[in-house]
């Protein structure tokens, strides 16, 4: 017994560095530092790693429109649970921009360098964050990861495996950091959902770093609070640019 749990101690440590390298190489594309327009990035677990995944967000002018299309369920690789995430951030869209007239625009979402299929609703507020962002213009800063379910009121839900999450992001931008010569200096953190506090039981390098200012943990209960630690912009202010790109195309003055 004791040999099958070092083994598989010794498999998970392997896969750990492993997948360390794929992010420090650049292997796998992610951003840690910046901002950026329609570009953030979700969190993942494998095996009990947790992973940050790059989203990215285009919006554009299509009249008649379901308003979102993902790129992974048109590959047909998402869930059930995944698929729900989608038509819940469809209806908190509709029913802030849309409530009078259908919305004439459409927003790509993609989950990029995944080839495993997507389930789960742990990044439903994360692609809220991203198809905001590609609306209004707003960016995003980079060095945020996040994680969290959201109902259609913006609400932001619990979610599994929040240590592993949070470590794993720590470990890999830890490692990216190193390969630049580097250290982290506050820009890096995580965005959890408010009810995800009490689970929190992280490594002890973990809980210095964050007591050092070098790592932050944000915890959020709505979108609203969300958008303005990602952007530093006031969530009204986001909208309105949202709603002013919407009411554009609306008049026919962009594509």
């Amino acid at each position: 017994m004791d040999k099958a749990v070092s083994e598989r101690k010794e498999r998970a440590g392997s896969s750990r560095r492993r997948m360390k390298e794929l992010y420090g190489s650049e292997i796998f594309r992610v951003a840690i530092k910046g901002v950026e327009v329609g570009q953030n990035n979700g969190l993942a677990v494998v095996g009990d790693f947790g992973v940050p995944s790059r989203i990215t967000y285009v919006a554009y002018a299509r009249p008649g429109s379901d308003f979102l299309v993902s790129a992974d369920q048109s590959a047909h690789t998402t869930g059930s649970s995944f698929d729900k995430s989608i038509a819940d951030i469809k209806g908190f869209m509709k029913s802030t921009f849309g409530r009078e007239k259908g919305l004439p625009v459409e927003v790509s979402i993609a989950f990029e360098q995944q080839y495993g299929g997507i389930d789960g609703d742990s990044a439903t507020q994360t692609m809220t964050y991203g198809v905001l962002s590609a609306l209004s213009g707003v960016p995003i800063k980079q060095g945020i990861a996040m994680t969290g379910s959201m109902d259609q009121k913006g609400n932001v839900q619990v979610i599994g495996g929040v240590n592993h999450k949070i470590e794993g992001y720590f470990d890999v931008v830890t490692e990216m950091l190193r390969r630049e010569g580097r250290e982290m200096n506050g820009e890096q953190g995580i965005m959890i959902p408010v009810t995800n506090v009490a689970d929190l039981a992280l490594r002890p390098d973990v809980v210095a770093a964050v007591k050092a200012g070098k790592f932050n943990i944000w915890a959020v209960s709505h979108v609203s609070q969300g958008v303005e630690l990602l952007t530093g912009v006031p969530y009204s202010e986001v909208l309105r640019k949202a709603e002013a790109y919407i009411n554009t195309v609306r008049a026919g003055g962009s594509k």
